[in-house]
């Protein structure tokens, strides 16, 4: 079992005046980079938890506003990375590849992706991911750094997968 918090009034004030910012930041962060904020109540509460952790060491900090603004990013940055990670697998997940009695269903998703995607963009990342082109060719027929390159196709990924799941997600309400 745990140990009790050594100070529940410092922990309680500090909750009562931090409470809404840490909140507000992680919306923001989380709808900025993920543009979702499903778990902003459970990162806020994870902020607090930490901060119970380490009561005695916040007691002493000079600024705990501060150290919970800080603990909130971080606790951010490694959602938005999972959840960016767990998109990518997803995507590259062998189930969601096409197969053959599936033409239509590809042909409808080659089309969403062309209204989706600028005309350059639908071409780079069906010549990347589709006919695997090597990186240093796209590279050079676009004039792209192979930086330039990797982040345009995760972003093009994520972009997409957004819109994949507003399309899912609309698809069953309309069959509700």
């Amino acid at each position: 079992m745990s140990e009790p918090i050594s100070d529940p009034q410092f922990l309680k004030r500090l909750y009562e005046n931090n409470q809404q910012l840490i909140y507000r930041l992680i919306l923001y962060t989380l709808r900025t980079h993920i543009n979702t904020v499903s778990d902003a109540d459970d990162l806020t509460q994870e902020v607090f938890i930490v901060a119970a952790k380490q009561i005695e060491a916040l007691k002493n900090h000079p600024n705990p506003t501060g150290w919970l603004v800080s603990t909130a990013y971080n606790l951010c940055k490694n959602h938005i990375r999972t959840v960016i990670h767990r998109n990518e697998i997803l995507c590259d997940s062998p189930e969601l590849h096409a197969g053959s009695d599936d033409v239509f269903a590809a042909y409808d998703i080659q089309l969403s992706m062309q209204q989706i995607l600028k005309p350059e963009d639908y071409e780079i990342l069906i010549e990347y991911c589709i006919q695997k082109r090597p990186s240093d060719e796209i590279c050079d027929e676009y004039s792209l750094t192979p930086t330039t390159l990797r982040v345009r196709i995760h972003r093009l990924r994520r972009n997409l997968l957004h819109h994949l799941i507003l399309l899912v997600t609309i698809g069953a309400i309309r069959h509700i």
